[in-house]
């Protein structure tokens, strides 16, 4: 009896050690399974290169907006609500191919009192934005201008949405500035 016991036994732990053998060594189903686990990775590694790429290519884009807004605004002796309507159309079109409407452009011209130094806005126009208040001080970095002097200083903003974004964040802002000096005087006049 217990020889039988014992055979059974030893024959059931064949039978297992067999059956787990032909588990281990069966490959019919790793290719599907190794693509199932692969798939989400690599479907989130190209949406993430996406991404990037396009965040890349606006940052770039609003850094040229940047320039070339504070330098058309820098190259003018007087500006009116035409001249620097034209440059903001000109300058929101250089966005192409993404949406115009979440671009704020905001375009100052800060002085520097000739005796005290004291830096304050002359005049500020915004598109989608808001301008600033005429009069009021502004901080610039360490001698950028000197007493009695001018600069033309350009914020530009873009609130940017991803297709991915909506599923994982709201989105974020990409923000630029500039300094330009007037070239053809010491102070552009807002007409």
């Amino acid at each position: 009896m217990m020889r039988r016991f014992l055979n059974d036994n030893l024959a059931a732990v064949a039978r297992r050690c067999a059956m787990w053998r032909r588990w281990v060594n069966d490959r019919s189903g790793v290719a599907a399974i190794e693509f199932a686990l692969v798939f989400p990775v690599a479907v989130g590694l190209y949406m993430g290169a996406a991404e990037t790429s396009q965040v890349l290519t606006l940052s770039r884009k609003i850094t040229n907006i940047t320039a070339a807004t504070s330098d058309l605004v820098a190259q003018e002796k007087t500006i009116d609500d035409d001249k620097i309507g034209e440059i903001f159309n000109a300058a929101t079109s250089m966005i192409v191919p993404f949406a115009e409407a979440p671009i704020s452009i905001v375009v100052t011209s800060i002085v520097s009192d000739a005796s005290t130094g004291a830096t304050t806005v002359a005049w500020s126009d915004a598109r989608n934005g808001a301008a600033r208040a005429p009069g009021q001080s502004f901080a610039l970095p360490e001698g950028l201008i000197a007493k009695g002097e001018s600069v033309i200083y350009t914020e530009v903003s873009y609130q940017y949405d991803s297709v991915i974004g909506h599923f994982i964040t709201s989105g974020f802002t990409l923000n630029d500035e500039f300094y330009t000096k007037p070239r053809r005087t010491l102070q552009i006049v807002r007409e």
